[in-house]
């Protein structure tokens, strides 16, 4: 009985240490840091005020053991009531003759130790403070992108926005989940950075794709980064850019139409800092390029249509940019041209991505 309490401690602190690295799948225990510290501080808080005042009943008190006492003269159980303190020590002779008229031998039940009692006081104490705690963190799991309704929350924003542009846009891709643009979304915002990353931080094969990030004090729902990140629309004017000289890019990214492909991460970083991402195949961003092109909704893609949306994205990508001139010119019957501009000589009924240069 004696290590009951530790076993308690230990069991619970190990579902502690476990539910700490399940949030998000991907997140690191360092993560974690300003949930952990704020455990410990407060369990080692509270643990010392528990054991101080057991120390000081000790002092004062000298008392050593609990005795259950039942009443011989009634009869009674043994009730919460009839509990007496035994003094062992310099009153050993005066608990001794005032129990002797109410106790019976057989009657008095086993003592119970301190250390027991303290024990089992500190263990629920953990017990309760790791609960709280692992609540405190579950309640953001709800934003963790390896759910699938998060990411069906994810994704119907985004292509909500991306079909209620303005203007209309005739070439409009639906955006779908890629689980590995979310492993690599997932890996940078674990760095706790709070800024982009360099192109290798985001490749998809030999692709580099677009990122939007976001940092937040409080977790929030995907709706609200989406929505946040489209929210820079009031800054933009169709097809030049920018009205006033404010960044656009993150709302560009969510209305690029040839990137069909994302994937989104969050992690819980030091300073209880939310650091939100999500990175785009294809990529979009490019200097100099409208997001979309304008005309009749779908036009692109008449037979290739859902909901307003394209659905019949080119899985090749040209090289150049100039790869219309030198079709134009050459055809794709040329070496040269085929080889450089595999998108548009392959995908002559589907949406073409922008080159890489």
């Amino acid at each position: 009985m004696q290590s009951t309490p530790s076993i308690i401690v230990l069991l619970f602190t190990l579902v502690f240490t476990e539910r700490f690295s399940i949030l998000c799948g991907g997140l690191q225990w360092r993560n974690y840091t300003p949930c952990a510290y704020k455990f410990i501080f407060t369990s080692v808080s509270f643990s010392i005020l528990v054991s101080g005042c057991i120390v000081v009943l000790h002092l004062l008190c000298n008392i050593d053991s609990l005795c259950l006492i039942s009443s011989e003269r009634k009869g009674e159980p043994t009730t919460v009531t009839n509990i007496a303190w035994c003094w062992p020590y310099k009153r050993k002779k005066n608990s001794t003759k005032r129990h002797s008229t109410s106790l019976k031998t057989h009657e008095q039940i086993g003592a119970v130790s301190l250390s027991w009692i303290s024990g089992t006081m500190f263990a629920l104490l953990v017990c309760i403070l790791t609960l709280h705690e692992v609540y405190t963190v579950c309640n953001v799991v709800n934003i963790c992108p390896d759910s699938t309704a998060v990411q069906a929350e994810i994704l119907n924003q985004h292509n909500a926005f991306r079909r209620a542009v303005t203007p209309t846009a005739r070439d409009m891709l639906k955006m779908n989940w890629s689980e590995e643009a979310a492993a690599s979304a997932q890996a940078w915002v674990d760095t706790c950075s709070m800024a982009h990353g360099p192109p290798s931080s985001r490749m998809l094969g030999d692709y580099e794709m677009g990122e939007n990030l976001f940092m937040s004090s409080a977790s929030k729902n995907w709706t609200q980064i989406v929505t946040a990140w489209h929210s820079e629309v009031i800054d933009y004017s169709y097809p030049n850019g920018s009205i006033n000289g404010k960044s656009i890019g993150h709302y560009t990214q969510v209305v690029w139409n040839s990137s069909y492909k994302v994937g989104c991460g969050v992690a819980l970083c030091p300073g209880s800092v939310y650091f939100y991402g999500c990175q785009y195949y294809r990529a979009g961003n490019y200097r100099g390029v409208a997001p979309y092109k304008e005309g009749a909704t779908c036009a692109d893609c008449p037979n290739s249509c859902e909901n307003k949306l394209c659905t019949n994205p080119c899985p090749y990508i040209n090289k150049y940019v100039n790869c219309a001139a030198m079709k134009k010119q050459a055809g794709c019957s040329n070496p040269l041209v085929y080889a450089w501009c595999p998108a548009l000589c392959l995908c002559t009924s589907k949406i073409i991505p922008i080159a890489k240069k």
